[in-house]
């Protein structure tokens, strides 16, 4: 979260961002073993790059942004 401007009457604009980045192996894990390190080198790593970089089922990337006036 950060300060953008503090208003004549004491309160504050603060804006909050949340990012998350996300790729077809974090879609498409099994339960307990798709977490594991050995899963992301081989079998995530596999279909990451079979799908690619572009188009359909290719890493996403989200940003939410909003501001919150937080007041005396």
């Amino acid at each position: 979260m950060t300060p953008l401007r503090e208003n004549a009457d004491g309160s504050v604009v603060w804006r909050y961002t949340a990012f998350n980045e996300s790729d077809i192996e974090s879609a498409t894990h099994p339960p307990v073993i798709g977490y594991t390190d050995w899963w992301s080198d081989t079998v995530g790593s596999f279909v990451d790059k079979v799908v690619g970089d572009s188009g359909p089922m290719s890493p996403k990337t989200q940003v939410i942004e909003f501001d919150v006036t937080l007041g005396p």
